[in-house]
């Protein structure tokens, strides 16, 4: 799993450990789940890039990445609106969530342009055309491929998992409180 990948990974269980919505909203839209795991991937961009460092970023499926780690950040925002009473604003940050989408679509090209410079600054040309190579092996490309899929099905067991980090938390500070 590459730093990208598992900085997705990371705040998804972060965020669902702290109660991001699981559920279907008012209006019938579809779970955070369920949109991570509709999100097109990196075919519905230009895989070729105009560098090797660019093409190797959408071989990471770099886009598909930030787009959900977006729509992770974006529910606990409408979660932080909902609790604070602020349902307006938490409903037309849900109603425009496709405007917000489509401009990323519209703008990627530029992310992963920028992106490529920090990947250039950290790694050489051989190594960049020997990860092309590696992340276009089958393998490879179906780790980088269900990585989404599987991030989805982690969701719940990130949840279980912070409740009983949650639980253990209280308990401990509960000890601490009692010596002190």
């Amino acid at each position: 799993m590459n730093k990208n990948q598992f900085l997705v990974l990371f705040v998804a269980c972060f965020l669902v450990a702290c109660g991001a919505p699981e559920k279907l909203t008012e209006d019938g839209k579809k779970n955070l789940s369920e949109q991570i795991a509709q999100l097109e991937t990196s075919e519905a961009f230009n895989l070729k890039g105009k560098t090797p460092t660019e093409e190797l970023l959408y071989l990471l499926e770099l886009p598909t990445q930030m787009k959900s780690a977006t729509l992770i950040v974006l529910d606990g925002q409408l979660e932080t609106l909902e609790a604070s009473g602020r349902e307006k604003e938490a409903n037309e940050l849900r109603n425009n969530r496709q405007l917000l989408l489509k401009a990323m679509d519209e703008n990627m090209a530029s992310y992963v342009e920028s992106a490529a410079e920090i990947y250039e600054q950290i790694f050489t040309g051989p190594e960049i055309a020997r990860m092309n190579e590696l992340y276009r092996d089958p393998v490879m490309r179906k780790a980088v491929s269900t990585q989404l899929n599987i991030q989805q099905k982690i969701i719940p067991v990130a949840e279980t998992w912070g409740q009983k980090v949650g639980k253990r938390y209280e308990e401990l500070l509960s000890e601490k409180s009692d010596k002190d």
